[in-house]
C-alpha cells in the first residue's frame, strides 16, 4: 500500500516493508483514552465489597513481562520504526450533548467498586468529582477514561527521555448514544452561545498548555482538530469560529512563554483551504502564533 516515502527533501521507491518501517519518522498514539494508560509503572487495584477477601489485580501488567503497557508500547514502535523522531501523544475529554451547549470534561473509567494504587486526577478532577463513562446496553463503556495527569507527565517525560520529540494533542470526542463527530457540532449561530461553548472547550485546551508549561517536555502542541462546523461558522459575516482559534493560539504561546514549542490546529483535510470559495483559514494560518498548517489527511 505504501509505495513511496519522502526521507530528506528525496523520493525513493519503497521495495520492501524493513524500508517502509525505516522511512517512518512519526506516528501517533492512540487510543487516547483509559485512566491509567500512559502509567510507566504497573497500577494494580483491589476489589474488596462483596467478597470473602480482598482481589487484587493489575490493570496495566503487559502479559508476561513484568512491565506496564505504555512502556512495552514504547519498546515495540522504537523497535519497530528505528527511524521514529515525532511521537503525538493524544488525550481524549469529552462533550456529553451532541450541540453546542454540551460540557466538555475529562471522564473516568466506568466504576467497579475497587481502589487503585496509584491517585487520578485531572487538573480539579478527581475519583469524587469526575463523571463515570456512560454504559452501552451490553454494559461496557461507550469510551475509555480520561488518561490521568501523572501518568501523562509519566510518559511524555520517558518518550522525552528516549530522545523522541513530542507533540502532545488534546482531543476532543463525545460521550453520547450518538457519537457525534466533532466536525459536526451544530452551533446556533448566535455569538452568546458561541462563546459560552469556547470558553468550555478552552479550560480544556488550556488545561495541558498550563500542565506542561515551563516542562520542556512538550515540542509541538495542537489547539484541536477537525472542528469544521466551528471554522466554517459565520456570525455577520465574519468567520467567528476560527476568530476564536485565533484566540487560543494566542493564549496557548502566552501559557508556554515562548517560540520554542511549535502550535497548529489539525484540519479536516476538507476544511484547511476554504469554504464557499472564502479563504476562511487563512487568518489562522498566517497568525504569528500558528507555525505550522496542519491537515488531518484523510483523503477519499
Amino acid at each position: 500500500l505504501i509505495n513511496k516515502i519522502t526521507m530528506t527533501g528525496t523520493t525513493q521507491p519503497v521495495t520492501s516493508g524493513e524500508q517502509a518501517r525505516e522511512g517512518i519518522t512519526g506516528l501517533n498514539l492512540l487510543p487516547s483514552a483509559g485512566d491509567y494508560i500512559y502509567n510507566t509503572s504497573v497500577v494494580s487495584k483491589t476489589f474488596s465489597a462483596g467478597l470473602p477477601e480482598e482481589e487484587i489485580q493489575d490493570i496495566n501488567n503487559n502479559t508476561g513481562t513484568g512491565l506496564s503497557d505504555a512502556i512495552v508500547s514504547l519498546n515495540n514502535m522504537q523497535r519497530e520504526f528505528p527511524n521514529l523522531s515525532t511521537l503525538s501523544v493524544i488525550v481524549s475529554w469529552y462533550g456529553d450533548d451532541v450541540d453546542d451547549t454540551m460540557n466538555i470534561e475529562p471522564r473516568q473509567d466506568q466504576s467497579t467498586g475497587a481502589t487503585y494504587s496509584h491517585v487520578w486526577n485531572v487538573g480539579s478532577y478527581t475519583r469524587t468529582t469526575a463523571q463515570y463513562a456512560t454504559t452501552g446496553s451490553d454494559g461496557l463503556g461507550n469510551v475509555g477514561g480520561t488518561p490521568g495527569d501523572l501518568g501523562l507527565i509519566e510518559f511524555v517525560t520517558e518518550a522525552k527521555a528516549r530522545g523522541l520529540n513530542v507533540m502532545l494533542y488534546p482531543f476532543l470526542q463525545t460521550d453520547t448514544v450518538v457519537k457525534t463527530w466533532r466536525g459536526m457540532i451544530p452551533f446556533d449561530g448566535t455569538q452568546a452561545s458561541l462563546d459560552t461553548w469556547f470558553d468550555k472547550y478552552t479550560l480544556f485546551i488550556r488545561h495541558y498548555s498550563q500542565l506542561f508549561a515551563g516542562t520542556g517536555l512538550v515540542d509541538k502542541f495542537m489547539i484541536g482538530s477537525e472542528l469544521v462546523s466551528l471554522t466554517r461558522l459565520r456570525i455577520a459575516g465574519e468567520y467567528e469560529g476560527v476568530n476564536k482559534l485565533v484566540e487560543l493560539a494566542g493564549d496557548v504561546r502566552t501559557d508556554f512563554g515562548s517560540d520554542a514549542v511549535k502550535i497548529s490546529y489539525g484540519a479536516n483535510w476538507d476544511e484547511y483551504h476554504s469554504h464557499d470559495g472564502n479563504y476562511n483559514m487563512d487568518v489562522l494560518w498566517t497568525d504569528s502564533n500558528i507555525d505550522e498548517v496542519g491537515i488531518d489527511n484523510y483523503f477519499p
